[in-house]
């Protein structure tokens, strides 16, 4: 596999991202379309179980990672490229429990207009605590489109092909760039650790 372009961030982001092949993106929006069986709303939840869709709208559809699926699988390979790359840059992250891509992640589709309305982060409480790092990966361009980071006060851009790699934790408080203009599709999901692999809730429970 052939070294990926780096898309740099500043150092004390702790966000990375490198860009994998158009070939790729493309390939997963296509899956994204050909089956609407396996489509479903992306909502969250309020604390009473109700969901709310003030804070997210799209059509996702939920991939089991390491199926041997002919689209889905070279994928993979590059999400765990992009996170070696990571931990090589940020070595301190391997100073902790082992981790890898075992829990289900979601391939998105937002219509003009939709998003991650509210800010959030990936590991809120006890539920998802096995969650170590998040990956996503911008399916196309989309102008105004992007990842907005609070405390790193960074405007990720929605280019295709850049997957972005950040820690699950409140530190990384974000939310989606909503335009009303485009559509947008991404792939993201997290990095967990590995003895928490049977434990963990099926893709979706959280809304995320």
């Amino acid at each position: 596999m052939k070294k990926l372009k780096e898309h740099k961030f500043p150092t004390n982001s702790f966000i990375g991202g490198w860009y994998i092949p158009k070939k790729i993106t493309k390939s997963l929006i296509g899956l994204h379309g050909s089956d609407k069986r396996y489509q479903k709303s992306g909502v969250t939840y309020n604390v009473d179980g109700d969901v709310n869709h003030h804070h997210k709208k799209s059509i996702d559809v939920c991939v089991k990672p390491f199926t041997n699926h002919k689209i889905t699988q070279p994928y993979e390979d590059y999400v765990i490229q992009c996170v070696k790359n990571y931990s090589k840059k940020y070595f301190f992250c391997n100073e902790l429990e082992s981790y890898g891509l075992y829990e289900e992640y979601n391939i998105q589709h937002y219509e003009k207009g939709g998003g991650f309305y509210s800010w959030h982060c990936e590991r809120n409480g006890n539920a998802f605590s096995f969650r170590h790092l998040v990956f996503m990966t911008y399916l196309n361009d989309v102008s105004n489109g992007g990842t907005d980071f609070y405390y790193q006060k960074i405007k990720a851009p929605a280019k295709n092909g850049l997957t972005l790699i950040w820690p699950a934790d409140w530190t990384h408080t974000h939310r989606g760039i909503i335009t009303k203009k485009e559509e947008k599709y991404i792939a993201t999901g997290w990095i967990t650790y590995t003895s928490s692999k049977i434990k963990q809730p099926r893709c979706g429970s959280c809304g995320k």
